[in-house]
């Protein structure tokens, strides 16, 4: 019988010694779970701040084009009026041309 107490005694330390290995693995993976809820929380919030982040790089990026626009119109009409005036002076050279050659003409009628 002393072998069987001594047995009993054995087996309920081994017993006792698995018991506490699983609360303590139980304890590590409760841990854990909540260390995975905790990077789950991170991870969504990360991923609002990328959202929200992309929200005002494409508002950044359509107040650039939309600014882009307007000094390539403005360009545009620089450009245009450019040729308008350069065609206006090759006109007023052009008649300033002929202007002279009648005064020179007229010059020489009036002052032999």
């Amino acid at each position: 019988m002393r072998k069987s107490t001594a047995y009993s005694e054995s087996e309920r330390k081994i017993r006792d010694i698995i018991q506490e290995e699983i609360k303590q693995t139980n304890g590590k993976i409760s841990l854990l779970g909540t260390s995975m809820e905790i990077l789950s929380l991170r991870v969504v919030a990360l991923s609002e701040k990328a959202d929200l982040f992309d929200k005002h790089l494409v508002n950044f990026k359509d107040q650039i084009i939309t600014l882009l626009d307007k000094v390539l119109l403005e360009l545009q009409t620089i450009r245009e009026e450019k040729t308008v005036v350069a065609g206006k002076l090759s006109e007023h050279s052009d008649i300033l041309e002929d202007h002279e050659t009648r005064i020179g003409k007229v010059e020489q009628v009036i002052l032999p």
